[in-house]
């Protein structure tokens, strides 16, 4: 980053401040809309446990039906398998994780939105979200992801037997979305330590601060140039994805690797999370990942 430094002027300042001070004010204005930050103090005493760790820990794990499982996969063979056709068709070197991704859309895969609605309301992890965030939540959108070995090696460099890459706070991140921040993780396959697990810093999801919330979201969504980024204050310095930035050494890596539990399909299949807690995945040594990420919105 160090040679953008001689591009910062006082024009550059006056620009990257105008811009983050612009998006910080809308996103502000947004979080005061919205029932504000979770989880919500009746939450963290819940009699639900699932709702007590997800409340307490950030995150909690729990299982799919079999049958609900097989259905949705049966359902979704076409676009798994042009998914799939889609990566191995792309050189390696040219992979983006938007190449990764492909969107459930209800009109052409109803029966996997009416069966994941059915088993939210009769599993209560529908309730258990809306609980969690403090407003009644519903599917809002569905995303089937596969990751693969090559391209995590492109990536990230080889992954460990630990499962970790090259530098091992790589990836590290909170999302940008500023509510509802609850989330839905969901394996289709096996998942073990080679295969890529989802990876979460326990309690981290309790935020340092709203202004430090704030600063991280808006940089992600402005992406500013290198050069109008450190142009900013250094207390705006900061980035929702912050993992390759620090090393191993760092007490601030040290502690998150400490904290991070790789959720592997023993521990549970749906996983339940505030994507305000450092989190990260998809580091594939050997096989494949395939998931579905499921965001709410508002009913």
């Amino acid at each position: 980053m160090a040679k953008y430094l001689s591009s910062i002027t006082p024009e550059v300042r006056a620009e990257s401040l105008g811009k983050f001070f612009h998006a910080f004010q809308r996103g502000y204005a947004y979080y005061y809309a919205t029932p504000g930050y979770a989880p919500k103090a009746e939450a963290l005493n819940a009699e639900d446990r699932n709702l007590r760790a997800l409340a307490r820990r950030g995150i909690s794990a729990s299982r799919l039906p079999e049958a609900v499982k097989a259905g949705v996969i049966a359902e979704l063979a076409p676009l798994i398998e042009e998914l799939s056709a889609g990566i191995e068709g792309k050189p390696v070197n040219e992979r983006k994780f938007k190449d990764l991704n492909r969107q459930v859309e209800p009109e052409r895969f109803p029966g996997v939105f009416e069966a994941f609605q059915r088993w939210l309301d009769d599993s209560g992890i529908q309730g258990m979200c809306s609980a969690y965030a403090g407003a009644r939540l519903k599917i809002g959108s569905l995303f089937l992801q596969k990751n693969d070995a090559e391209t995590s090696r492109l990536h990230y460099g080889e992954i460990s037997e630990e499962g970790l890459p090259t530098v091992p706070a790589s990836y590290m991140h909170i999302d940008s979305a500023i509510w509802p921040t609850v989330k839905i993780l969901i394996y289709l396959n096996e998942i073990d330590i080679d295969t890529g697990p989802f990876r979460f810093s326990v309690g981290t999801h309790v935020l340092p601060s709203l202004l430090e919330f704030m600063v991280r979201k808006t940089n992600d969504g402005l992406k500013l140039p290198p050069a109008e980024f450190l142009a900013l204050p250094e207390e705006f310095r900061q980035h929702a994805l912050f993992g390759d930035f620090i090393d191993a050494a760092d007490p601030l890596a040290v502690d998150l690797l400490a904290r991070e539990w790789a959720v592997q399909s023993s521990d549970g299949d749906v996983i339940c999370f505030d994507n305000n807690g450092v989190h990260r995945g998809g580091f594939v040594r050997q096989g494949h990942r395939l998931m579905l990420q499921m965001n709410f919105a508002v009913a």
